[in-house]
């Protein structure tokens, strides 16, 4: 979940989801905390396989700030 604010206040929230599996056992290199056991299904790896660039366009939080980025702009142009 993002919260985007201005000066007078809330413009929007907006959320990212991301759908996977808990592995049983770690796997990958990369990325922190749930990373190596979170299983991508379409991509047949976990986060932690992934380069940090593919992992942020599907995970939740990449999903939810590409929202986010849309409301922002939306509204600075009516705003302007």
């Amino acid at each position: 979940m993002v919260a985007i604010a201005d000066q007078r206040g809330v413009i929007g929230t907006v959320r990212g989801e991301c759908s996977g599996r808990i592995t049983l056992a770690p796997k990958g290199r990369n990325g922190f905390g749930y990373d190596p056991v979170f299983f991508s299904p379409g991509f047949k790896k976990t986060f932690a396989e992934l380069t940090p660039s593919r992992k942020n366009s599907i995970s939740h939080r990449g999903r939810a700030l590409k929202k986010a980025r849309a409301v922002i702009l939306s509204h600075l142009r009516r705003s302007l």
